[in-house]
């Protein structure tokens, strides 16, 4: 098992200790600001630690223009990996989505493994490895607090989970990523909060539900993010 973590450009840098215990942390490419403030986060890390540790998301809606995702990807040298989004909104008019981002990647023969998003909340496995897992490498669960459903993704996907949060901090991202925009959305993930235990939601509790134990893991940096990953690694690593 593989542990990673999500940051944002703007956030407190993660401390050269934690990101020693880490397998990848990934820089998240959002609505509205320019990819170079992804780039720059990514150096500042891979730089830090000395190995290409850090990993950019990918936006496609997000981009304003051709040049700024081919010089990004020049700029941050060599990669192990990228995750393609689509992007919350068609901030941009140069890509349509996900698979238009893959090719431009696939015509520069760039050398990183090409993983993508993937939403358990509105679509199935068997959907999703037809259609994702043909093209891409591993696949990138968007926000689902649904540990049933989560389990029927098998080989190819990482698991996405939020850190140790309180309710209220753990709602509000949750309408932040859009989960209870749909229908679907919010029958899936109608009953997390019988994952809160005490004050924060239950890690650990959640992931044996999930009971695929193999599958490697990504934290959404929403809370405790440190305690979160030493109680993770105790029980599971």
């Amino acid at each position: 098992m593989k542990i990673s973590v999500e940051t944002t450009p703007s956030t407190k840098l993660l401390s050269k200790t934690l990101m020693a215990e880490l397998d990848a942390v990934s820089v998240t490419h959002l609505p509205g600001q320019p990819f170079q403030h992804t780039v720059d986060r990514v150096n500042q890390i891979n730089d830090l630690i000395g190995a290409p540790l850090a990993f950019p998301h990918l936006a496609a809606r997000n981009f304003v223009s051709h040049s700024e995702l081919t010089n990004g990807l020049q700029s941050m040298g060599t990669l192990r990996q990228v995750l393609i989004v689509g992007g919350g909104h068609p901030n941009g008019r140069v890509f349509l989505g996900i698979d238009d981002v893959c090719t431009v990647l696939e015509d520069l023969n760039h050398s990183a493994n090409r993983h993508c998003s993937i939403d358990p909340n509105t679509h199935t496995y068997a959907k999703t490895l037809m259609c994702r897992y043909s093209r891409y490498d591993y696949g990138f669960n968007q926000l689902c607090l649904n540990p049933k459903r989560l389990a029927t993704f098998k080989t190819q996907t990482v698991f996405c989970l939020p850190t140790q949060a309180q309710p209220a901090v753990l709602t509000r991202f949750i309408k932040r990523c859009g989960v209870r925009s749909t229908f679907r959305g919010i029958w899936h993930n109608m009953n997390f909060y019988h994952y809160i235990t005490g004050t924060s939601f239950d890690v650990n509790r959640f992931w044996r539900d999930i009971g695929r134990l193999d599958n490697d893991v990504h934290f959404y940096n929403v809370g405790k993010l440190e305690k979160t990953i030493d109680e993770f690694k105790s029980e599971f690593n």
